[in-house]
């Protein structure tokens, strides 16, 4: 294994380990895909092509990045190697100079970069295997996102969630969507979103 990939699997680890303080840091302060991904949904959004998707929804669309998340382990068991190489966009940034670039990653490339001019974070969301581990072990996180529902004002502000997960129900951002962005702490008027302890 090329030592570019034993330092991937190194920072993946590392993160993972994150994951446990706060849900899905990596993903949220952290991944260059996610980055752009909120670039083009920025632009999306100043040109009136982004969509919103509603909450119940785009949470279930993240078994998506579940079922990518187990094809790419076994592919990678049968295979030998590193099988999402020619297809995630993590390694986009440097795979012209480790690896070959098929057709197949640049219909990928294409793809996942348009869709985020229409659905901010279009891969992050529903096609991120890296993600969909981390959004897993974010139940299990010190820390969560927590609401004060008495401060609440309904006044859906939260809705530019970049992950499409908010406004919701209950005492704490829950679920693997959250990526620790702080955005909804910004956007809330009312001071109803704040970081606490997940079990206290």
């Amino acid at each position: 294994m090329p030592p570019i990939f034993i330092g991937g699997v190194v920072v993946g680890a590392l993160f993972l380990m994150l994951g446990l303080i706060m849900p899905r840091l990596f993903c949220g302060w952290v991944c260059p895909v996610g980055f752009m991904s909120r670039l083009l949904g920025i632009l999306g959004r100043k040109i009136g092509i982004n969509t919103k998707i509603s909450v119940k929804l785009n949470d279930r669309y993240f078994i998506l990045s579940i079922l990518v998340l187990i094809y790419i382990s076994i592919m990678t068991i049968i295979s030998g190697r590193t099988y999402c190489i020619g297809g995630c966009p993590l390694f986009w940034s440097y795979a012209g100079f480790e690896v070959p670039i098929g057709s197949m990653t640049l219909v990928l490339l294409v793809f996942f970069l348009s869709g985020s001019l229409f659905i901010e974070r279009f891969f992050c969301r529903w096609f991120c295997p890296y993600g969909s581990l981390l959004g897993l072990l974010s139940r299990f996180s010190f820390f969560a996102i927590g609401v004060n529902r008495m401060e609440c004002g309904s006044c859906r502000a939260c809705s530019d969630c970049p992950m499409g997960t908010l406004p919701k129900k209950g005492p704490l951002v829950d679920g693997p969507m959250c990526i620790s962005c702080l955005r909804c702490l910004d956007s809330c008027k009312n001071n109803s979103f704040a970081v606490t302890r997940r079990y206290r």
